[in-house]
């Protein structure tokens, strides 16, 4: 059964399986038949060599994105602030990106870190870019498409729910920051 995510304090476990889910989207945008729509979307494909994971990299306004099968590197530049996110949807490292950036990503341990007002406001906007980049996916390649990449997979939510989903948790984690730093 599908549920609806939204932004109460138990959807904690559908942000996992949320960004489990967009991991998955994120591979069948990469085989799509018509051509990668993360190309498209602007990535940078990078590979590595034998044995080491394929790097999408995207550098926008404030911000550069690496994504990997595994996890996705946010840094915003404009605050000068980094976080990485695991496919399981911890939000495991987050700090200035010079740190985050001598560390192997796929050795990074998973550790919830989300204390501060500054890591749920990047939280917020990774979550954010997750919409945006989906509402984008719906616009270029149509809803089919979203619903053909979730054949095969056992959703936690149905294709015209993961920009609402995203957008929720957004919301969820701005509205903490708030009202950690107002209490």
């Amino acid at each position: 059964m599908r549920r609806t995510p939204d932004a109460t304090a138990d959807s904690l476990p559908l942000l996992r399986e949320l960004c489990d889910q967009q991991f998955w989207l994120f591979g069948r945008d990469i085989y799509r038949q018509s051509g990668n729509l993360l190309v498209e979307a602007g990535f940078e494909r990078r590979r590595f060599g034998l044995g080491r994971p394929t790097q999408y990299v995207f550098e926008g306004r404030g911000s550069s994105i690496s994504l990997w099968g595994f996890g996705f590197h946010w840094i915003g530049h404009d605050r000068g602030q980094a976080i990485f996110v695991s496919r399981d949807g911890a939000f495991v490292e987050s700090g200035a990106p010079a740190v985050l950036a001598v560390r192997d990503p796929w050795v990074v341990g998973r550790r919830l870190r989300l204390g501060g007002e500054a890591d749920r406001l990047l939280a917020s906007e990774v979550c954010g870019w997750f919409a945006s980049y989906e509402a984008w996916v719906a616009e270029t390649a149509g809803p089919e498409h979203r619903a053909e990449a979730l054949e095969g997979w056992t959703p936690c939510c149905g294709a015209g729910q993961t920009v609402p989903g995203w957008n929720a948790h957004s919301r969820r984690f701005r509205d903490l920051s708030h009202a950690v730093e107002s209490g």
